[in-house]
């Protein structure tokens, strides 16, 4: 973790007395997710601009080439909070303007198509769904630093919910909260019928969320040897760097493994655990990409 100067500017009253931004927040929503669809509502503020510009990443975090995600986006609209269509425009690849009307806060509406099964895209089924958060989240253009929160509202027969962002704390069911755009990218959400285990180091949980479990994969000594690695990996860093730390083990049968800073998302076939050295492979990605919640996330070349 790295400390930076206070500026005088951060010390003066008007400064101290600031309100944060309003957050961009977002409700998802899977109302026929056999079609591979989430529909995504977006109330976003417009600090009394006239036309505001809207963007979807090209990239995600741990993954080092360019995403065309916004291919995937379908039925892009922009509505005042009374309902009164605004304009909208696509004016790049991945961006689109909205004409806001003096409106101080703007509904935007979209669809995002889910039938990559990877650990950097979108799947989304009749039982379960594995969201990145950059191929589904657009955000203003200006302002990644500005708070973002979402809500996520499943079908009744999805009882479980797990992302590594913080709970709102407000009541509301499956309500999170990210202090910024690039923390709410570098957090996956996973929704459906998961197992999940927890286990404590430190007084920090993790959670292993396993999915494609039935039958094939021994969760209970998964569970004792990941905690394992947790425990060695900080005695050689000598300290865990996080709140809480989600493995997110899905048995769907591509393989791979992407680092985020509180989470890694990682894809494997079912059936490579029921050999010794295919549960030793899987036992060396989660060691891999759990390494990276120092090395990458927190600990970068100074330039």
């Amino acid at each position: 973790m790295t400390c930076g100067r206070v500026s005088s500017a951060a010390s003066t009253p008007a400064a101290l007395h600031a309100q944060p931004p309003e957050p961009v927040r977002y409700t998802l929503r899977f109302p026929a997710p056999h079609t591979h669809y989430v529909e995504v509502e977006a109330r976003v503020p417009t600090d009394g601009r006239p036309r505001v510009e809207l963007m979807m990443p090209i990239w995600t975090p741990g993954s080092y080439l360019a995403r065309e995600y916004a291919r995937h986006v379908e039925s892009v609209a922009a509505r005042s909070a009374d309902g009164r269509p605004l304009a909208v425009r696509k004016s790049r690849k991945n961006r689109w303007t909205v004409d806001t009307a003096g409106v101080p806060t703007f509904v935007l509406t979209y669809r995002v198509y889910g039938r990559e099964m990877t650990v950097r895209n979108n799947w989304i089924e009749r039982d379960l769904a594995i969201l990145n958060g950059a191929p589904t989240f657009i955000t203003l253009a200006s302002d990644r630093r500005r708070p973002h929160d979402v809500t996520v509202l499943v079908p009744r027969d999805w009882p479980t919910v797990v992302t590594p962002l913080d709970d709102a704390r407000d009541g509301a069911p499956h309500h999170y909260v990210a202090p910024d755009y690039d923390t709410l990218v570098d957090s996956p959400i996973v929704a459906g019928s998961p197992r999940v285990d927890v286990f404590e180091v430190s007084g920090k949980r993790h959670y292993l969320v396993t999915e494609g479990a039935e039958g094939m994969f021994d969760a209970d000594r998964a569970v004792r040897d990941v905690e394992r690695i947790v425990r060695a990996a900080e005695r050689l860093w000598g300290s865990l760097p996080y709140d809480r730390y989600v493995f997110f083990n899905m048995l769907t049968g591509p393989g791979g493994g992407l680092e985020h800073k509180a989470s890694t998302l990682m894809m494997s076939d079912r059936w490579q655990t029921g050999t010794r050295a295919g549960y030793l492979g899987w036992l060396s990605l989660v060691s891999h990409e759990y390494f990276h919640a120092w090395n990458v996330k927190r600990l970068r070349p100074v330039e």
